[in-house]
C-alpha cells in the first residue's frame, strides 16, 4: 500500500519533491486537479521524503489547505496501520464531575494496537506519580494489572478496566489513549455533519508555533453533544507525520474539558517484553 501511494504521487505529480521551489499559488494549481486517492498518495510522498519540512509557512498552508481533511484524516489512519505501536509521553488534563484538576497527569506511555496492549506509568511532578498499569488484550481483554505506587505501593492487583477504580477521575477507558481513539471521533463526526448536510471543515486553521516547533493548527465546530464528540476541537498535527501533538476538546461556552498533549512520540517497534509486568524497567 505505502509503496502504491508513493507510486500513484510521482506518477500524477513529478514535480512533488521540488516542492520547496514552487509559489503557494502554483502548489494550490497542482493539487486542485488531482482526485482522492492521488491526494492521499502526493501527501504520503511529501510527508515521508521530508519534503513538507523544507517548505516554508505559506508553502505547507498552500499544501494542506489544498489537499483538504478527508486526505488529512485518511493520511492519519494509514498512517497508524502501518505505524501500530509508540512510546510517548503524555500530558493529560481531564475535567470530571465539573472539576479540572490543576496539574495535569504526566504519563510515559507504551502503546500497541492491535492486539491493543498499553503499559502507563505516572511520572513525578502530576497526581498518581509512581502508579503503573498494563492492558494487554491478548491475555486479559477485561482486567488491568495495576498497582498504586508511593506510600501505598500495593502490588499484583487485577482489577476490571470498567470498575470505579480503574475509571477513577476519568470518563474514559485507558485504552483510549491511543491515536487511533481520536481518528475514528473524527470519522464519526464527519459522517454525522454529512449525514446531517454540514460541512466538515476547519473554523480556523494555518501554521503556528508551539513548544518552539511548527505545528498545522485546526480547529473544528459542530452543534456538539450528543451527536457529536464535542462543541470544538482544537488539533496541532505535526508536519511530519500528520499525526495530532496537542488534542483540546471544549463545550459550547469555550470551558475546556480534556487535553492531550503528547510532549514525545516515538514509532516503531517495542520491546518484546513492553508489556510483561515482569520488565525490569517497573516496578511491579
Amino acid at each position: 500500500m505505502q509503496v502504491l501511494l508513493l507510486a500513484i504521487a510521482l506518477s500524477t505529480f513529478p514535480q512533488a519533491a521540488s516542492l520547496p521551489t514552487l509559489s503557494a499559488n502554483a502548489i494550490t494549481r497542482a493539487v486542485a486537479p488531482l482526485e482522492a486517492g492521488e491526494r492521499l498518495g502526493f501527501l504520503a510522498y511529501v510527508r515521508e521524503n521530508g519534503v513538507i519540512e523544507r517548505m516554508s509557512d505559506e508553502q505547507v498552508t498552500a499544501l494542506l489547505s489544498s489537499v483538504g481533511y478527508d486526505a488529512l484524516l485518511k493520511n492519519m489512519r494509514r498512517f497508524l496501520e502501518v505505524n501500530p505501536t509508540f512510546e510517548a509521553r503524555l500530558l493529560k488534563l481531564e475535567r470530571f464531575e465539573k472539576e479540572l484538576p490543576e496539574q495535569p497527569d504526566r504519563m510515559h506511555l507504551r502503546y500497541r494496537e492491535a492486539p491493543q496492549a498499553i503499559y502507563v506509568r505516572w511520572l513525578e511532578g502530576g497526581p498518581n506519580a509512581g502508579q503503573e498499569i498494563i492492558f494487554d488484550a491478548e491475555k486479559d481483554a477485561d482486567r488491568l494489572y495495576a498497582h498504586a505506587g508511593g506510600w501505598l505501593n500495593i502490588k499484583n492487583v487485577w482489577i476490571a478496566r470498567d470498575s470505579s477504580i480503574a475509571r477513577r477521575r476519568t470518563n474514559h477507558d485507558v485504552s483510549e489513549l491511543g491515536f487511533m481513539t481520536f481518528v475514528r471521533i473524527m470519522e464519526k463526526d464527519r459522517r454525522t455533519l454529512e449525514e446531517n448536510g454540514l460541512p466538515w471543515t476547519p473554523v480556523k486553521e494555518g501554521i503556528v508555533r508551539y513548544d518552539k516547533k511548527r505545528y498545522w493548527e485546526s480547529e473544528f465546530v459542530t452543534p456538539g453533544p450528543p451527536a457529536y464528540y464535542a462543541a470544538r476541537t482544537r488539533f496541532l498535527f505535526d508536519l511530519a507525520t500528520g499525526m495530532p501533538r496537542l488534542i483540546e476538546i471544549f463545550d459550547a461556552d469555550s470551558k475546556l474539558l480534556e487535553r492531550y498533549d503528547y510532549t514525545s512520540v516515538t514509532w516503531g517497534a517495542l520491546p518484546d517484553n513492553a508489556f510483561d509486568p515482569d520488565n525490569p524497567e517497573y516496578d511491579f
